[in-house]
């Protein structure tokens, strides 16, 4: 029994191994090949000519420098500065052998300076005005600029009045000086248009006091009287009533007469005033004087202002003085402080009370 049991266990041996034999599978292993292509450099020769000369080495510098032009700036023309730098030229030969020439050049460098010309001051207007008598003596001297403020009457609507600013222009000087007598005149004629030009007359006066029948010196002299005659003219108007186109018309003022516009001048000095001075009544014509300056009943025969200025006052300007000025300013502050003060107590919330619990 145990024969026959070796025998099947010897049989199933054999038989696995022909089953473990059938399911053997060989793999092949893939073959690569490496294929490695080297490139050679292709070398090429170069012969140099050897010259049995001893070895010379010759170095020549040239130095090249252009000339700097300066051109001198005129008034529109700009000055133009060029500069360039120094060319260097070498040649080298070593053993033999020549080197190929070497230039160097640096670019350039223009520089241009601009000339800055300053326009010319704009000319002032001539305002410096002369009388000069028969003698050769200049009796008035005056400097001044003004302006017209005239109300007159417009074409549309009817009956309704504008008030037209118009400047001096084109002025031309006169007068009198009428020696031995107590006025003169300066006329200033202007603004030529339709029927002629317009003029305003100034009219001086001094203070002669007598001595029985002899008169003495003046000790002093006042712009007494002025007189304006000017022309309803479109040019200087802005739509005039048509029936009034061309006429003339007439204002006079009386500076002396009023005390805030009176101009009183010691015999020996010259009134000026840069404050704007304003003749005339506010709901008709005015003049506008700025930069006034005069003198009369003078005896050289020079122009220059002679003797000590005698200068405005604020209120012969027509305007309000500086203490005028102040009480207004203070005025007006005290009264915003006080109507601030009673809004912040309007407005300020009332506090609310708590209950006790």
């Amino acid at each position: 029994m145990e024969s026959k049991t070796i025998a099947v266990l010897v049989l199933l041996s054999l038989c696995g191994a022909v089953m473990c034999q059938n399911n053997t599978t060989t793999t092949q292993t893939p073959t690569t090949t490496v294929i490695t292509t080297t490139t050679v450099p292709t070398t090429t020769a170069t012969t140099q000519q050897t010259t049995t000369t001893a070895a010379q080495t010759t170095t020549s510098a040239q130095t090249t420098t252009a000339a700097q032009t300066t051109t001198a700036a005129q008034t529109t023309t700009t000055a133009q500065t060029t500069t360039t730098a120094a060319i260097t030229t070498s040649n080298t030969t070593v053993n033999g052998t020549t080197a190929a020439a070497v230039t160097t050049t640096a670019a350039a460098v223009t520089t241009t300076a601009m000339a800055t010309t300053q326009a010319p001051p704009t000319p002032k207007p001539d305002t410096k005005y002369e009388v000069i008598g028969e003698n050769g003596t200049v009796c008035i001297v005056a400097e001044m600029q003004f302006e017209l403020d005239i109300v007159y009457n417009l074409q549309a609507p009817q009956d309704a009045t504008a008030r037209q600013k118009v400047t001096a222009a084109n002025i031309t000087a006169g007068g009198s000086c009428n020696e031995g007598v107590t006025t003169q005149y300066l006329w200033l004629e202007f603004n030529e248009g339709i029927n002629g030009s317009w003029t305003l007359n100034l009219t001086f006066t001094n203070q002669v006091s007598y001595d029985g029948v002899t008169a003495q010196a003046a000790t002093s002299y006042k712009l007494d009287n002025i007189e304006l005659d000017y022309v309803i003219d479109p040019n200087y108007f802005d739509g005039p009533a048509e029936t009034d186109i061309g006429k003339r018309f007439y204002a006079e003022f009386k500076p002396s007469e009023n005390e805030d516009t009176a101009v009183n001048v010691s015999a020996s000095q010259y009134y000026t005033c840069s404050e704007r001075l304003s003749l005339g009544d506010a709901d008709d014509t005015q003049i506008m004087f700025t930069q006034l300056k005069f003198q009369a009943f003078r005896d050289t025969n020079d122009a220059d202002f002679k003797g000590q200025e005698a200068q405005c006052t604020p209120n012969s300007t027509g305007g309000l003085t500086n203490d005028q000025i102040l009480g207004i300013a203070l005025g007006g502050t005290a009264g915003l402080i006080v109507i601030v003060s009673v809004l912040a107590c309007l407005i300020k919330p009332r506090r609310k009370g708590y209950q006790e619990m």
